[in-house]
């Protein structure tokens, strides 16, 4: 059966049990009044993520690879990474983009705002579009970065992740933000083609 209506948990303790580089392992002790249950849940706290997707005056997307760790595979990505403590979402994006790939310049949109998982980070995902960027050269890849960078055509991007080459689900995210504003900009048929309000 069914409650008339949800209550949300009330928080009673919270604590950190464990802290590494790119997040903190918080224990949240919390009661649902309601229905008389207290429960522990755990919690990763995350710094805000950020992505960008970095398109050149030739419609190439900038893509980086590298191998992760967590699916012990080589993946294509998009440049992002962690936002630094006071640092807001576009600087963030725009040095990771410079930082990993040596690319910048253009104009940056920002296309949405993910939650990566509300059941167990506390983090948001921003998502951004940058056109035209163009290589400078000046990369600056952290100690255990290994990235590889390839243009690939605009217009090829829905049949990579049609076929899975493109299966980083932040990554699918910001693509999908992409196509809506392609949707909002009348263009809803061509991907190559780039069209950015004055």
């Amino acid at each position: 059966m069914q409650p008339e209506k949800l209550e949300p948990w009330l928080i009673e303790d919270e604590e950190s049990v464990f802290s590494c580089r790119i997040f903190d392992v918080v224990r949240i002790r919390a009661t649902l009044k309601g229905r008389n249950k207290t429960h522990n849940f755990f919690i990763l706290e995350n710094p805000e993520w950020v992505n960008i997707i970095p398109v050149t005056k030739d419609f190439d997307v900038v893509l980086i690879q590298q191998f992760r760790m967590g699916e012990r595979a080589f993946t294509l990505e998009i440049p992002g990474g962690l936002s630094e403590p006071g640092e807001d979402p576009l600087t963030a994006a725009q040095r990771e983009l410079l930082e990993e790939t040596g690319y910048e310049g253009g104009r940056a949109i920002p296309l949405g705002m993910v939650q990566p998982n509300p059941a167990t980070h506390n983090n948001r995902c921003h998502s951004f579009l940058q056109y035209p960027v163009q290589a400078t050269g000046k990369l600056n890849l952290d100690e255990n970065e290994d990235i590889r960078t390839l243009l690939v055509p605009l217009r090829e991007i829905p049949d990579m992740i049609r076929r899975g080459e493109i299966h980083h689900s932040l990554v699918l995210n910001a693509f999908f933000y992409y196509s809506l504003l392609q949707e909002q900009l009348g263009n809803r048929s061509a991907w190559s083609e780039l069209i950015l309000p004055a």
